[in-house]
């Protein structure tokens, strides 16, 4: 997790821009070379402030993208607000029926799942103190869990460890200090840490060499006077900015100790930009020699497209979105290993279809989408799968709702002795039996 996180650190230089707030240009449809000029009065010096003008430019975009994806569903579901809710599904019918209920209390912080289907029950609860599950055929309205904290010593030290195996209680060790980063770290006052990830941008910057050139910038078929920012950034640099995000967020960075043989050797990223950042190109190298790639379009008549090259193997993703007067619909393409997978998405008046076509696989989703500010419903839909298709009924809904309860009955599954645990285990072996598990 913390080789992905470091080689990802580059990325960041583009997506920490995004956290900034505010913003203003053309919010609508395709952005033609007029929409991309800004005027140098309303725009930090690239030469003087290249930090300034990157975020001026990267705010821009990020509201105009977020313009572009407007009308889509996804859009649509994100405007729901809601501080405690429950979320229900119901897929497939008569034996076969699937119905999952998932509740959460963001004040609390607290999650409750409760799942039938196929012959069994099963309740999962969460909070900040306890982690457990409930089987009720097995063990009644017990939860059997954990607190979610020295799992590792607990757990090793238990008669349920005995029957672990060795990279079992190595992920529990990583597990445990994600679980201690994420509960000692309170979340962040959204002012002060945009503030001080804008400081570390600019700290980035100043230990960077940048190159900055204006230059006639393509994109599509059409052209804009704008500039080219080149920036390497040594390991050093790269590192100090990654104990920058580590400080301001600590549960993004959690995870095992840094191997020194992946730390980062440096990266180089190019912006075009004027007004808006047209295209990002980052090349990273390793420690260890690693190397990758990334490239990123934007604002072409067909849409965006990221570009992944890691070890000689690239990764392409087009997202294409079409607005229109009565809907919405988009078309997402992923290629990769010279095999091509598209998800189709269509929204309008109400009515919602996605269809995904991968290799060796299809699935389509449609129904009515009813969303308001406080919930929606998904109904009169079915699920399409395979070839030939098979076709069930689904149902969703969410809604806003009361807080969620804590089980008054829960054991330490770690406290249990090679008595208990056996008992356990014979009641759970006799349950499927039943049930022909």
């Amino acid at each position: 997790m913390k080789t992905c996180i470091n080689r990802l650190l580059c990325l960041t230089l583009v997506l920490a821009l995004a956290l900034s707030l505010g913003g203003c240009g053309k919010m609508d449809g395709f952005l033609g070379a007029a929409d991309l000029l800004v005027s140098a009065a309303d725009m930090p010096s690239p030469e003087n402030d290249p930090a300034g003008f990157l975020r001026l430019n990267a705010v821009n975009t990020i509201e105009a993208v977020k313009a572009r994806y407007a009308g889509s569903p996804l859009a649509a579901l994100a405007g729901i607000r809601a501080d405690a809710g429950v979320l229900t599904l119901t897929w497939g019918e008569t034996r076969e029926r699937l119905t999952a209920a998932l509740t959460f209390d963001r004040t609390a912080g607290r999650i409750g799942v409760e799942a039938a289907g196929g012959g069994l029950h099963a309740r999962l609860y969460a909070d900040p103190d306890f982690f457990g599950v409930s089987l009720p055929e097995i063990a009644g309205g017990t939860y059997y869990g954990f607190a979610p904290a020295d799992v590792y010593s607990r757990a090793s030290n238990s008669a349920l460890g005995g029957l672990m195996g060795e990279d079992v209680l190595t992920a529990l060790k990583e597990l445990e200090s994600l679980l201690d980063a994420a509960r000692s770290a309170s979340p962040p006052d959204p002012k002060e840490a945009e503030k001080r990830l804008e400081n570390a941008f600019e700290e980035l910057f100043s230990a960077s060499q940048v190159n900055v050139e204006r230059s006639a910038i393509q994109y599509g078929d059409q052209k804009t006077d704008g500039y080219i920012l080149t920036v390497d950034a040594a390991g050093a640099a790269v590192s100090a900015f990654q104990q920058a995000l580590r400080e301001i967020f600590p549960a993004l960075t959690a995870g095992p100790s840094e191997n020194s043989a992946d730390a980062p050797a440096g990266c180089r990223t190019v912006f075009a930009a004027n007004g808006f950042l047209v295209s990002a190109t980052l090349e990273f190298t390793g420690g260890d020699g690693s190397r990758w790639g990334l490239a990123l379009e934007l604002f072409t008549e067909n849409g965006e497209t990221l570009t992944l090259t890691r070890s000689g193997e690239t990764v392409t993703l087009m997202s294409r979105p079409v607005p229109g007067e009565n809907g919405w619909s988009h078309t997402l393409t992923l290629q990769k290993g010279g095999q091509t997978s598209v998800l189709t998405t269509a929204y309008e008046k109400d009515n919602v279809a996605l269809s995904l076509a991968a290799p060796e696989k299809s699935l389509r989703v449609s129904g009515e989408l009813h969303v308001t500010e406080d919930g929606f419903t998904l109904d009169n839909a079915s699920v399409a799968s395979g070839r030939p298709a098979s076709v069930r009924p689904l149902t969703a809904s969410f809604a806003a709702s009361g807080p969620v309860e804590k089980p008054t009955d829960t054991v330490d599954i770690f406290s249990l002795d090679e008595a208990a645990l056996s008992s356990l285990l014979i009641r759970a072996y006799k349950a499927m039996e039943k049930e022909g598990i």
